[in-house]
């Protein structure tokens, strides 16, 4: 399989085969950019940088970003994060989120949040940009801090707000707190069951005690 060789390459430093590799398997429709993901991040924890990101700029040259712009997203994701200086892949990046996104209301305000434009960490903006852009109300989140759940009651992205609702209180907060102090968490998961809905965990217990475990 193609991504198989491409992963292999990756690991035992065959860097320059990976590279003709990639853009071969492109040009013959055996590839897709989505299948890339995984050689990328094989490629980024190698340390190879400046390498990747050249690649990444290549591909896109090659490959019509436009009819999967998820997947190239994706792709230009790994490269800025093993070169965050990297203008031209910043710039590319915010391009693709407004693709994707650009309709969503409070785009602009969580995009000036994130501070992909600026000074800030390239994982931080990155996370809030995902979080942000996609959290609907009804979604659950986990506190990194102390595993506690709340659910997503409400969103203001033109204000930039998210109010979280927990045991029938409600706080709302700033896109970059909710992305400093929490992470998604399946609304299935165990621990959502329980601090939340303790009325399906105990159904689920009842008829389905094996799942449960």
């Amino acid at each position: 399989m193609p991504v198989s060789e491409l992963l292999e390459l990756a690991r035992s430093g065959g860097y320059d085969r990976f590279e003709s590799r990639c853009l071969e398997l492109l040009e013959s429709g055996t590839l897709t950019l989505g299948q890339l993901v995984g050689p990328f991040e094989e490629l980024e924890r190698a340390g190879q940088a400046e390498r990747l990101a050249t690649l990444t700029q290549m591909v896109l040259e090659n490959a019509d970003a436009t009819r999967d712009p998820a997947a190239a997203l994706a792709l230009v994701r790994v490269a800025l994060i093993a070169a965050p200086k990297n203008d031209d892949l910043r710039r590319t990046t915010i391009e693709l989120y407004r693709r994707l996104y650009g309709q969503t209301p409070g785009f602009e305000v969580v995009l000036a949040a994130s501070g992909i434009n600026g000074g800030r960490p390239v994982r931080n903006a990155l996370k809030l940009l995902d979080l942000c852009l996609s959290l609907q109300p009804g979604d659950t989140l986990i506190s990194r801090m102390d595993d506690r759940v709340v659910e997503v009651a409400e969103i203001d992205r033109q204000k930039g707000l998210f109010t979280l609702r927990r045991e029938g209180r409600t706080t709302t907060v700033p896109a970059p707190e909710v992305t400093r102090e929490y992470d998604r968490i399946a609304p299935d998961d165990f621990r959502v069951l329980r601090q939340l809905r303790p009325e399906q965990l105990t159904s689920k217990i009842e008829d389905d005690p094996v799942g449960v475990v």
